[in-house]
């Protein structure tokens, strides 16, 4: 296998188009998901009903949950629970207990009856445990927000349910902040057995609140991340090489970066940074610095600016409520 060598231009132009950056095919670990998968293990270690993650658009709870399924499924002991992840309709054209038999891989007629939708759900997850010999089921939702009672009142039967075979279900679920606007409509409704079991115990998504978050998210850019594969070259060091061997870690323009993004946030009238805009406008960063790439290196303000103008933060304040 030929070495990636990161200062031969010849390699750099080959590998340059399938970059994750470029492609915009990668995952990053930010400060924001370790306190959550500490939360998600705990959950499902000691059994609880529910945990529920909230947070505006953009936020990275979407990432968070496929990180959080990842994370049960790798965990040593885990090994004997069965993970589920669905993703619930926010048009509301699909019911979650269809939702849940969907992802279950099994047949639905084209005029399903709820009560064998739910006895093939229920058959389909208490084999999957027997064939670990188990007796957890661990549900993760995206976009839980959009649940409407009667689905709460599924998820309450299938736990129910459940139980009476000794097998006991988690659900784990990503919510936009509207979640709140459920919780609200289940105390009108006089439906607080159903508040106790999936909404008991909400948590805001951390995000970037502060330079240290960036520093240490950029470092990850400057270090862990690497790209070819087999390679040690880290996504700092394939778009910067001459820079990153002078010395250069986008890590140490972190306060540079987020104070322009923070004139950014000023004047969208936002009071958080989305966490997808954050990333966006570090991926922009080094795509665009490198043609500047030379030994001695230094981020150029105008790069910044000029990223964080591209990363159209504008574009957000329609999804995004002002907190």
């Amino acid at each position: 296998m030929q070495v990636y060598e990161p200062t031969d231009l010849a390699m750099q132009l080959k590998y340059f188009p399938n970059h994750p950056l470029i492609i915009k095919d990668y995952t990053i670990v930010t400060p924001s998901i370790p306190p959550v998968l500490n939360i998600v293990a705990e959950t499902v270690m000691l059994h609880k009903r529910s945990v529920c993650f909230r947070a505006y658009p953009q936020m990275g709870k979407s990432t968070a949950c496929r990180l959080s399924r990842a994370a049960i499924d790798e965990g040593q002991s885990f090994k004997d629970r069965f993970c589920l992840m669905i993703t619930a309709d926010p048009r509301r054209h699909e019911l979650i207990i269809r939702t849940i038999v969907r992802n279950l891989n099994l047949a639905i007629p084209s005029q399903p009856k709820l009560e064998n939708l739910r006895r093939d759900a229920l058959a389909a997850i208490e084999n999957k445990l027997r064939s670990v010999n188990g007796r957890h089921f661990v549900l993760l939702i995206d976009e839980m927000q959009a649940l409407l009672i009667t689905e709460y009142e599924h998820l309450q039967f299938l736990q129910n349910e459940l139980a009476l075979q000794g097998i006991d279900m988690t659900v784990i679920g990503f919510a936009q902040t509207q979640v709140d606007d459920s919780i609200t409509l289940l105390r009108e409704h006089g439906r607080p057995e159903l508040l106790v079991r999936f909404l008991n115990e909400v948590y805001d998504l951390p995000h970037c609140k502060n330079v240290g978050w960036l520093t240490e998210t950029l470092t990850l850019f400057d270090e862990k991340m690497t790209y070819p594969s087999n390679s040690k070259c880290t996504y700092t060091e394939f778009f910067l090489p001459l820079a990153f061997a002078g010395g250069f870690r986008l890590a140490d323009s972190a306060k540079l970066i987020f104070l322009q993004m923070e004139q950014a946030i000023r004047e969208a009238s936002l009071k958080l940074f989305p966490t997808a805009h954050v990333l966006e406008v570090c991926r922009l960063i080094l795509i665009r610095a490198k043609k500047l790439d030379h030994a001695g290196f230094e981020l150029p303000q105008d790069v910044v600016k000029a990223a964080v103008a591209e990363a159209n933060l504008a574009s957000y304040t329609t999804n995004l409520t002002k907190k």
